[in-house]
């Protein structure tokens, strides 16, 4: 059977109530960060990337499902720079402006290739 650390993806029908799978990355994508947010294992937070090199050292996997807990929602959002009548072709060029958000609920956390 397959050993590692992934992402498995599935979409909802919120209508029919059922799930649906969609693929298995093999490899840890950028969003981990967003599981590693709300997951927690005995309490203590979550390290897919230390998870995933400790599985291909050829080590157990070291939790069961029942120490898994989901601590709330986490959301990500990419801003990307894309025409849309040009069927989203990327738009180069000079940002002249950037603002990034504040917030004083719970954590926000920004990852940009670009700064103020």
């Amino acid at each position: 059977g397959y050993v590692g650390v992934g992402t498995v993806e599935f979409i909802i029908d919120c209508v029919e109530k059922k799930f649906y799978f969609m693929e298995m990355n093999t490899r840890l994508q950028v969003e981990h960060g967003v599981t590693e947010s709300i997951i927690k294992i005995n309490g203590n937070d979550l390290d897919l990337v230390q998870l995933q090199i400790s599985i291909a050292m050829g080590k157990r996997l070291p939790v069961s499902q029942g120490q898994v807990t989901v601590t709330g929602h986490s959301i990500e959002a990419r801003v990307y720079a894309e025409i849309p009548s040009r069927d989203f072709l990327p738009q180069s060029g000079k940002v002249l402006h950037l603002t990034t958000p504040t917030c004083s609920m719970g954590k926000v956390r920004i990852d940009s290739a670009i700064s103020k």
